[in-house]
């Protein structure tokens, strides 16, 4: 009987895609944690959460640099998220006032940068995303077209999406096809 084995593949293959100053692309695949905060004594929390990261807990919607390009997000209440590296690097995983899970097969991380990166995202994203309402350092938990995601406004034209691995392909190429249009 042959021998069955699961090797890493890339969730999504495609080249960048560059058009009218806007970039698609997916990075190489980093890491992302799933906090699951255990908020009956917030201060404790923030504790725990500036003594495993080095930063306090974000405020819901906003997001927090840790080193490198690695962030720490909280889009929710009871949830924050680890992306980048960092996430990778931790041994214990069930502290007192959170749990650490690791997501990095689960997520996959899509980037979109540049002049009409709102307007590609607008075509299929729910709640606002000018500065006023979702400036740079904002999360939020929502819909792209009907896939649940994350998205990250990193920069005034700087994007990052996290969707679920098998959605992946689906949603960049929404995205491509909405460059198209719109750029």
């Amino acid at each position: 009987m042959s021998e069955l084995r699961l090797s890493a593949t890339k969730p999504i293959n495609a080249e960048p895609i560059g058009r009218a100053g806007t970039r698609l692309w997916a990075p190489d695949e980093g890491g992302v944690s799933t906090l699951v905060l255990r908020t009956a004594d917030p201060a404790e929390l923030d504790r725990e959460i500036n003594a495993a990261f080095g930063v306090s807990l974000p405020e819901i919607g906003r997001t927090r640099r840790l080193s490198g390009e690695a962030m720490l997000l909280r889009p929710a209440e009871e949830r924050a998220y680890v992306l980048g590296e960092t996430a990778m690097s931790f041994e214990a995983t069930n502290f007192a006032t959170f749990l650490l899970l690791d997501q990095s097969d689960f997520w996959v991380e899509i980037r979109l940068d540049g002049a009409a990166s709102c307007l590609v995202l607008e075509r299929g994203w729910k709640p606002r995303l000018d500065e006023s309402h979702f400036p740079p350092g904002s999360v939020a938990r929502s819909r792209l077209w009907s896939v649940a995601c994350i998205l990250i406004r990193r920069a005034a034209c700087e994007f990052t999406l996290l969707v679920p691995r098998s959605y992946a392909i689906s949603t960049y190429e929404e995205l491509e096809t909405s460059l198209r249009w719109v750029a």
